[in-house]
């Protein structure tokens, strides 16, 4: 009974022992640092040019509901660039990035590509819309993935999967107006610019890295890369971007 009752107390002790030897390794592993975050603007450097009108000639009934104001370059009073594409240059994405794999809406209303500027994750799948009473063709000038060159009749859609980093060029090739991006990204430290040409690129983990910002009208910043340091919880600011106004 005695020899029956140490047994006992002996095998409760290892599995004591085993159980906070495990909670001490659970304790002691190190957790990733949380991410920092850059903040900045984008701005124009010079007089803001005058915004340009499209010549809105086709399907004037459905494209005439549309603004005839050309927003390839939208400046605001304070200089701030809209839809400038902010990104880290040579970051590895996280692991298990991205987490699913969603449908991405690219639709056609009035004439209009909804999204100027969309950035996706790479492998998402695009659902090109026509929201429109009218014929579209999508034209897609890609290099890495399938271009595409394809009427879309009224009230329908295709689907295309984006397997490689790029950044493509979108027309209309019946309404010549139309015109837009989708930048295919391989890692989540993308962004847009807002209104006033701000942008904030979150959970970047601690580091030093090279900033790019690039526009579809004034190509790359003129004042190219911006090297920073994240730290943990932390926010680096006052990372601003200048274009020069194309003559």
């Amino acid at each position: 009974m005695f020899a029956k009752h140490a047994m006992s107390l002996a095998t409760w002790g290892v599995l004591s022992l085993g159980l906070v030897a495990g909670l001490s390794a659970e304790e002691n592993t190190p957790a990733k640092p949380a991410g920092g975050s850059i903040t900045g603007k984008c701005l124009i450097d010079g007089n803001v040019p005058a915004a340009g009108k499209l010549k809105i000639d086709k399907d004037v009934e459905v494209c005439g509901k549309r603004s005839d104001v050309d927003k390839s370059l939208m400046v605001a009073k304070n200089k701030g660039i809209q839809n400038v594409v902010v990104s880290i240059k040579k970051i590895d994405a996280p692991d298990g990035w991205p987490k699913a794999q969603l449908a991405r809406i690219f639709d056609q209303k009035d004439c209009e590509f909804v999204s100027r500027v969309m950035i996706v994750p790479v492998g998402s799948q695009i659902d090109i819309k026509n929201s429109d009473p009218v014929l579209h063709n999508v034209h897609t000038y890609s290099r890495r993935n399938t271009p595409i060159n394809q009427g879309i009749p009224a009230g329908q859609s295709l689907k295309q999967k984006l397997e490689k980093e790029e950044t493509i060029k979108v027309t209309c090739d019946v309404h010549k107006w139309m015109l837009s991006w989708i930048v295919v990204a391989g890692h989540p430290y993308y962004t847009l610019t807002n209104e006033d040409g701000s942008f904030e690129l979150k959970n970047v983990p601690p580091g030093t890295y090279e900033l790019i910002a690039w526009h579809e009208s004034l190509g790359k910043s003129k004042t190219k890369h911006k090297k920073v340091e994240v730290k943990a919880d932390g926010t680096v600011e006052g990372i601003d971007f200048e274009f020069k106004p194309k003559n």
